[in-house]
């Protein structure tokens, strides 16, 4: 494994002009504690040292991962209808039938969901074993990430990332990449941990959001918002979530009980725009 420090993603400034945030056990056998610092010039938090390009997808066994797990049974039910629902939440973001694409779509259901309602939908995902799946399934999904897959400009109308761009080893040249390859008009639907949120603060170091070294970045609203203006695209919403799954999961289990007992705090700091999940809206402005 090569490790890297960088210059801070958001600003540049140097890792010099940054201070220590939190320090992480070790979570893979023959790995090292990870230490996330915050840059005190844009507040950004990032993974320093961090596995660099070659090495990161040692942390990403072939459908060990959880996002690349095909389903089976109750779970592939309930999952199915949770992704038509949501579905039917997001579908006035985009124009009927609208050219989609998912950066990070693992096995492809939430792209399968936009595809049944008569969305032109495709994939980008860097796992083989993930894509492959996603194919077997009749969809239209490549093996790659947006350093590596040269996306048609202004092609789609909208471009979804769920959970993803806290992975990549630089957001700004990934949200660079999706503006150039939005249309006018078009709109970018970003899910992101939370670094803000109530459950990171009580939680600590046991937070499900930092799942280092694999999350790489950690956002809150102000820095997303900085990243947006940045590559020029504008901040319409931010949603925050109320599922509980990041309290139930830090607290150490994600069964039905442990979610129904959290629901109420999750729904609370949800309402109080501090829960550990968000959904940010952006748009590409029309010219």
């Amino acid at each position: 494994m090569q490790l890297e420090t960088v210059p801070c993603d958001l600003c540049g400034a140097a890792l010099s002009e940054s201070v220590p945030y939190c320090t992480l056990p070790p979570t893979f056998p023959e790995a090292q504690e990870w230490r996330f610092r915050k840059c005190i010039c844009c507040g950004l938090i990032a993974l320093q040292p961090r596995p660099d390009r070659q090495s990161i997808g040692a942390f990403y066994p072939d459908l060990d991962y959880h996002a690349f797990q095909p389903d089976s049974g109750l779970k592939r039910w309930v999952k199915a209808w949770l992704n038509r629902v949501r579905v039917n939440q997001l579908r006035p973001h985009f124009p009927k039938g609208a050219r989609l694409l998912e950066v990070g779509c693992g096995t492809g259901e939430l792209l399968r969901a936009f595809g049944d309602v008569g969305y032109q939908v495709e994939g980008i995902e860097p796992n083989q074993a993930a894509v492959k799946v996603a194919q077997q399934q009749g969809l239209s999904v490549q093996v790659g990430n947006l350093e590596s897959v040269v996306l048609p400009p202004q092609s789609y109308q909208g471009v979804i990332m769920k959970y993803a761009l806290e992975h990549v080893h630089s957001p700004r040249q990934a949200l660079t990449a999706l503006e150039s390859a939005l249309k006018p008009g078009g709109r970018a639907l970003l899910w992101l941990p939370n670094v803000e949120s109530w459950d990171a603060g009580w939680f600590k170091s046991r937070w499900r959001g930092y799942d280092a070294p694999r999350h790489l970045y950690l956002f809150s609203p102000k820095t997303i918002e900085s990243y947006l203006e940045k590559v020029g695209l504008k901040l319409m919403s931010i949603r925050f979530s109320p599922m509980p799954n990041d309290f139930a999961g830090s607290a150490g289990s994600m069964g039905l009980p442990a979610m129904a007992l959290w629901f109420p705090i999750s729904a609370l700091a949800a309402a109080r725009r501090a829960s550990g999940r968000m959904l940010v809206v952006a748009l590409k402005p029309s010219l």
